[in-house]
């Protein structure tokens, strides 16, 4: 099967998105199981909470680095819009233009809300 670029399959994004969650449940567990416990026994308990806020910072900083609000500001094309699409079908803000009645029925949207 041949696959377009600019086609990602809504399966790939619900097992990206069963990845990410399983990544940060682990994650969690990890932490307030072994790691906390940890640093409460060698040090006390008012260093688990710097540790917890100093890392709580380093993600305001990577998230501050790394995300944009759109990605037009980032040098990129929206999904699915191609370089020699103009304006036609957007708003003045460059949002396009769509209907609330359109959106309702559209299957992605849903996908996206009940995850």
């Amino acid at each position: 099967m041949i696959v377009r670029k600019d086609f990602i399959h809504w399966a790939w994004v619900i097992l990206s998105v069963c990845f990410i969650d399983l990544f940060i449940n682990y994650s969690v567990r990890l932490g307030m199981g072994v790691v906390f416990p940890w640093i409460v026994n060698h040090f006390n308990w008012r260093y688990s909470w710097y540790f917890l806020g100093a890392g709580a910072l380093v993600m305001v900083v990577v998230n501050g680095v790394f995300l944009r609000s759109s990605p037009e500001s980032a040098g990129y094309l929206p999904w699915g819009q191609k370089e020699s699409d103009s304006l036609n079908g957007l708003a003045e803000d460059g949002h396009p233009k769509i209907k609330l009645s359109t959106l309702f029925r559209d299957k992605t949207f849903w996908l996206i809300g009940l995850s």
